[in-house]
């Protein structure tokens, strides 16, 4: 690519993040305030000890650490 098409790109891609960033910190609080799993919106408990549930814990770990767990 040239220069400019470059420059086109890269700043377009950049606002396409930042309000794709801006829906999911929403998202996040509005899943949080309602006692939901932050990632999938699964409803917890009341007494969850986790602010993630279960299956997104597992996904998660077996992510960072290639394990199950």
């Amino acid at each position: 690519m040239c220069d400019d098409c470059r420059e086109y790109f890269r700043t377009y891609n950049s606002e396409i993040s930042d309000s794709q960033n801006e829906t999911k910190r929403i998202r996040y609080a509005q899943r949080k305030a309602n006692n939901c799993c932050p990632r999938c919106g699964v409803k917890l408990g009341k007494k969850s000890p986790n602010i993630i549930c279960s299956p997104c814990l597992n996904k998660q770990y077996k992510y960072n650490t290639g394990k199950k767990r």
